[in-house]
């Protein structure tokens, strides 16, 4: 639908020798992975609020060099990082995925780097593993399908890569001033008390926080409501190039 097109997944796992029962969100992560580096997720979401002390962060972006990263992450998620000394790692998964000719489908990509840095078992066993699954998930589909994909997996460990911040500068990053432009005035002005006390929490990950009161009985939405959300979920968007018309 609307909303889950773009939007948001979280998938938390746990591996363990005895069995796990633990209904409940993760609180201390070990591993942490971002597959979409836009807008929604960056600037928005605490992604990086469970993050254990030393623990791994990897994101799938284009950004390939530390001033890049300086330009894009905001200023929470660089404090997060200095302050719990993470090992920071970057791929680009998606260009990855489209030299392949896998059309934008990271999801064999993000699953190699995992086993190469999550230490659930050893890495080369993981890969052969994967290459396996590989073969059975997509062999109905053709020999270049299952290339493909084969193609992909070998790429990822060359292309990912250590992030080597300046700690001290990060654990004190603030965010540069927001600049309001015309159109934001236009569509904030009189933002409902709804969309700024549910709306935008709930968006943020933040609904949880919310007491049932604060809630319309049964739920209820008002309508209209969709034009305050300017997701920003596309990792890629379309440019017009007028002097091709």
């Amino acid at each position: 639908d609307s909303k889950k097109s773009g939007g948001v997944t979280l998938s938390q796992l746990r591996f363990g020798a005895d069995a796990i029962e633990a209904e409940y969100q993760i609180t201390s992560a070990d591993y942490i992975a971002v597959h979409n580096c836009s807008n929604q997720f960056i600037n928005k979401l605490n992604l990086l609020q469970a993050i254990k002390h030393h623990g791994i962060f990897v994101l799938n972006s284009p950004w390939s060099t530390l001033a890049e990263m300086e330009a894009q992450l905001p200023a929470r998620m660089k404090r997060q990082i200095a302050e719990h000394e993470v090992q920071f790692y970057n791929i680009d998964a998606g260009r990855i995925a489209r030299e392949a000719g896998l059309k934008g489908r990271i999801n064999m990509i993000m699953q190699s780097v995992f086993y190469k840095l999550g230490d659930v078992i050893p890495s080369e066993e993981a890969t052969s593993l994967l290459k396996s699954s590989i073969k059975r998930m997509f062999g109905k589909k053709g020999e270049e399908i299952v290339n493909m994909n084969l193609g992909a997996v070998d790429q990822a460990g060359a292309a990912l890569q250590r992030v080597e911040y300046p700690r001290a500068e990060w654990l004190n990053a603030v965010d540069a001033a927001h600049e309001i432009d015309a159109w934001d005035h236009l569509l904030y002005a009189g933002v409902p008390d709804f969309v700024s006390h549910i709306m935008e929490p709930c968006m943020n990950w933040e609904g949880d926080s919310l007491p049932v009161s604060a809630f319309e009985p049964g739920g209820v939405f008002p309508v209209g409501t969709t034009r305050y959300e300017r997701r920003g979920a596309a990792p890629e968007i379309p440019v017009w190039l007028a002097d091709k018309c």
